[in-house]
């Protein structure tokens, strides 16, 4: 971005915090395409996306005046519109995963009390937080191998992380070891 391009932008920040609706609107202009573009490129639905931008826009509105420099706003943006994007997708996979086996067998077990079913679920939200803690490309490669519906080969795996098929498992191993070690930390597993 040239330098003229980013004081026009802080500028920009400057009218926003000054309580100017017109630079509000010019803004979220600037930031619409940064959000609809990773949005594209993660593969959201159109719908989503539009969830996401809301959001992204709400929490720009929330937060402007602690953002400390103006000329930042876009990277800003992007960072939350990531963060939201994945956000969205644990609660997606905790959803999926709540509407699966987790809700057969409490429908199968009488036994199950309100109790037992919000523990589970706290379990199962208490995994995926700690999930989003890994560092990415231990995210991805666990999201690959356990979440993703259309049970990629390992030859699309390691394509998809820059890593040779060989090391798949050996990085499984040390993926889920460094769970493990978020969810011991936490308290989630003993």
């Amino acid at each position: 971005m040239s330098t003229k391009a980013k004081t026009t932008l802080s500028a920009l920040v400057t009218r926003c915090r000054n309580g100017e609706k017109k630079a509000w609107r010019e803004l979220i202009d600037q930031v619409a395409p940064v959000v609809f573009a990773i949005c594209r490129q993660l593969k959201l639905p159109r719908e989503e996306s539009f969830d996401v931008f809301g959001e992204v826009s709400y929490l720009l509105l929330k937060n402007l005046r602690r953002l400390r420099s103006g000329e930042k706003v876009l990277k800003y943006v992007a960072t939350m519109t990531k963060r939201e994007i994945f956000a969205q997708n644990r609660k997606s996979r905790l959803m999926k995963f709540l509407d699966g086996a987790i809700l057969e067998e409490i429908h199968d077990d009488p036994e199950n009390t309100p109790d037992t079913i919000y523990e589970i679920a706290q379990k199962s939200q208490a995994i995926m937080d700690a999930m989003f803690l890994l560092p990415e490309k231990d995210y991805q490669l666990i999201k690959a191998l356990f979440f993703d519906s259309s049970n990629p080969s390992y030859e699309k795996i390691a394509k998809k992380l820059n890593i040779t098929v060989s090391s798949v498992g050996p990085y499984r191993a040390r993926s889920l070891q460094k769970l493990e070690k978020i969810l011991r930390a936490k308290k989630i597993i003993p």
